[in-house]
């Protein structure tokens, strides 16, 4: 599941995508706060380990 769209606001510790391997949902959180730029991913495709699945531009420093 894609949990953002292009344009979102997030904040550091949410949830961005969930992955399913051997029946096991693996949810990729933000490291810090941005705004989403690009959503990569696509349900149902399969992914491989270091693809870039959502790209997130981190707030000026100070903010967020």
């Amino acid at each position: 599941a894609v949990h953002v769209h292009v344009g979102d606001a997030v904040a550091a510790g949410a949830p961005l995508v969930t992955l399913e391997a051997m029946k096991t949902a693996h949810v990729v959180r933000a490291p810090s706060a941005g705004t989403v730029q690009a959503v990569r991913a696509t349900v149902g495709e399969a992914v491989k380990a270091g693809a870039l699945l959502v790209l997130l531009d981190a707030p000026p420093d100070g903010e967020g």
